[in-house]
């Protein structure tokens, strides 16, 4: 447990950790016309989602699902203040004004929303535009590669052992979010002792993972403190998106059987809820597999372009 004296210096730590992160969002004005839209649509995406969620691909619920929640925990805490008045127990209110609580929280959060889809809407519109006059930044050269999720591999061509523990030491950590003073300091080392030849090709190489690493897991805040990479799958989406319609359908049939419609208002609420997961798991996970299929086309390149 911390002390008291080391709350000012965790404060001015983490005083300085916003700071890094908001100056990480501020874009490059020397960057090329869509990097920058892209750059500052991302620190306007901030504003909706949180810093450290900036880069997230769905952190956000869109407007219905907003007011789908609203309405179906409003009913839920209705049907519950009744039961509870009925009950005549002061204790019998708690879920009841919980419910209500939180389907006036979703509704206060629903401008926040709609502001969200309608700038990201504008964003795309523009970016399409500009992307016809200069180009898109980031298409690369289109590689063979597999649709399925792919593992972290080597050239067989490494032409000294500092290489090939360089490869070794990637691997190794490719699916961990720790990455401490030592793993760099080693990767370091492995660079400096290659020839001098293929110092360039392993710094880069470096460069590329550590910027996959940012993507993946949003800043180097979270990097540090969390051990591996959960990626969201699709098939899990499905399985969430199961659950959900046999929630709902155990709820239409709730309502066939029972007078109350408390029971099925809460498979309703809670069936919505795993419906709406599953939307957002499986766009994740989309959008995981795409840029995961970017990192390995750009490290697939830089091995082509080095000769390996």
């Amino acid at each position: 447990m911390a002390k008291l004296t080391e709350f000012p210096a965790m404060i001015a730590e983490a005083y300085k950790e916003q700071l890094a992160i908001e100056h990480a969002l501020e874009p490059d004005p020397n960057a090329d016309p869509v990097t920058q839209l892209d750059q500052a649509w991302r620190k306007e995406r901030a504003n909706y989602v949180g810093m450290l969620h900036s880069d997230s691909p769905n952190s956000y619920a869109g407007p219905l699902i907003s007011i789908t929640f609203c309405l179906s925990f409003f009913g839920v805490g209705v049907m519950l203040w009744r039961e509870a008045n009925a009950l005549s127990s002061w204790f019998a209110y708690f879920p009841a004004s919980f419910c209500i609580i939180w389907s006036l929280l979703v509704l206060l959060a629903l401008p926040n929303a709609i502001k969200a889809v309608l700038g990201e809407r504008h964003y795309l519109q523009k970016r399409a535009m500009l992307v016809k006059h200069y180009g898109d930044p980031k298409a690369t050269t289109e590689l063979l590669l597999s649709g399925k999720r792919l593992r972290y591999s080597w050239p067989k061509k490494s032409r000294s052992e500092a290489e090939s523990r360089f490869h070794e030491l990637q691997a190794e950590y490719y699916d961990s979010g720790r990455r401490d003073q030592t793993y760099y300091a080693t990767l370091q080392r492995y660079i400096a002792h290659a020839p001098a030849a293929d110092q360039r090709y392993l710094s880069e190489l470096a460069q590329l993972e550590e910027r996959w690493l940012k993507e993946r897991f949003g800043s180097l805040h979270y990097v540090n403190q969390l051990e591996t990479n959960q990626a969201p799958s699709v098939f899990g989406a499905w399985f969430v998106f199961g659950l959900g319609l046999g929630l709902m359908g155990f709820g239409f049939m709730l309502l066939n059987r029972s007078a109350s419609l408390l029971y099925p208002l809460l498979c309703a609420a809670f069936g919505l809820t795993m419906l709406a997961g599953s939307f957002s798991i499986r766009k994740r996970a989309i959008a995981f597999n795409a840029a995961e299929q970017r990192y390995f086309a750009q490290r697939q390149q830089l091995c082509h372009d080095y000769g390996r």
